[in-house]
């Protein structure tokens, strides 16, 4: 889902509006991004940077945003062919990942132990009650799925005094009520940071063991059953070679990649990592990672797959003269993900880049931050 130095805490509970209009990519083939007139950039007003975007089956995306005050704000994007509308933004919403299990409703993320539902209607966004575990200032939820449109499972990390540990729970949709479930722990000590479920009954987990960003700890991933009447929680496989698996998403209902950064002993810098990850059941089997050589230093944070053999992951790389905010796309073939070559969005200097959504195979939805100021991109997806 997120770079770990972007994470932010539940700063405000309710938000102010924002409208702007942006034309997105039509598709197109050819050099790095393709031969069309983008991709198309905006500079959102009034907002400090966007920090999560997720979208419904109608194609109606919802994205949250933190102010300068320090409030919150979530406002819609609505995609029509080769054109996205962001339109007027409402009071309710969390302060990162979103999900939208229906098409008219999407739920938010972000901070504590607080998810807060927004409905989604032809005349823009509404947000309902939210809801929030007990001892919710515990409690750092950082990612959402939806596998069916009555079920959302949420992951993050549990804060007691003694050590930190991964928990899991089940949403319960019904219309626009959400009923949250009890949180499960994770076994060892684990932080989750993203979730993506392949089929109605599976969801596939990525973070890294729990504790302060120090050389030693290990990217995990986890397989989570959705399909019984609660939630279980398969064994943590440790990925060798990796640091931390910020984003994870899936290509096939049995193929998911997760992206992240590893943090070499002999090295001062992060390296950018991609790892395959192969469902069978409940069993996941985890491949060697793939990583972005040629930089002093890389990252990657969240990752959107819009093709079965294509994703795109958003993250920065240095070398030389500065770091550089941008995308990087990922394919996977019989021998495993590889990292394509890092491109820079023409037309903005992006400083954060927080999540990227896929609402069809021929377009991407970028959000973050270019200095001070929110941001969104629309491109094509290209190799």
């Amino acid at each position: 889902m997120r770079f770990g130095w972007q994470r932010t805490s539940r700063l405000g509970s309710r938000f102010c509006a924002t409208t702007l209009l942006v034309a997105a990519l039509a598709g197109g083939a050819g050099s790095a991004w393709g031969s069309v007139p983008g991709p198309v950039v905006k500079l959102v007003p009034g907002t400090s940077e966007l920090l999560g975007v997720g979208c419904t089956p109608g194609r109606v995306c919802v994205a949250t945003s933190i102010l300068p005050d320090l409030n919150l704000e979530a406002f819609p994007l609505t995609v029509h062919g080769d054109k996205v509308k962001i339109g007027s933004g409402v009071f309710g919403g969390e302060s990162g990942a979103v999900a939208c299990p229906t098409a008219s409703l999407c739920e938010s993320v972000g901070g504590q132990g607080f998810v807060d539902p927004i409905a989604v209607g032809p005349s823009g966004l509404t947000p309902e009650p939210g809801v929030r575990f007990k001892h919710a200032h515990h409690f750092l939820l950082e990612g959402i799925a939806c596998p069916t449109a009555n079920t959302c499972v949420v992951v993050g990390l549990q804060r007691p005094a003694s050590t930190s540990v991964a928990v899991v729970a089940e949403l319960r949709v019904t219309g626009s009520q959400t009923v949250l479930g009890e949180p499960v722990t994770v076994p060892g000590a684990y932080d989750l940071a993203a979730i993506a479920c392949p089929t109605a009954t599976s969801c596939v987990a990525s973070g890294q063991t729990s504790g302060v960003l120090a050389k030693g700890k290990k990217a995990a991933i986890v397989v989570i059953d959705v399909g019984s009447s609660h939630l279980s929680v398969g064994p943590v496989q440790q990925v060798k070679g990796a640091f931390a698996l910020q984003g994870v998403a899936c290509t096939t209902s049995q193929r998911c990649l997760a992206v992240g950064f590893d943090y070499p002993v002999t090295d001062g810098g992060f390296l950018a990592v991609t790892v395959g990850a192969t469902l069978k059941g409940t069993t996941l089997s985890v491949g060697v990672p793939a990583m972005l050589s040629g930089f002093e230093s890389s990252l990657l944070g969240a990752v959107a797959c819009p093709t079965t053999t294509l994703c795109q992951a958003t993250g920065f790389w240095s070398k030389g003269n500065g770091t550089i905010f941008g995308v990087v796309p990922v394919t996977d073939g019989h021998d495993g993900p590889a990292l394509g070559t890092p491109e820079k969005v023409p037309g903005i200097s992006f400083t954060s880049i927080a999540d990227i959504v896929c609402p069809k195979a021929q377009i991407c939805v970028a959000v973050g931050a270019q200095d001070s100021t929110g941001a969104v991109a629309t491109f094509t997806p290209v190799p």
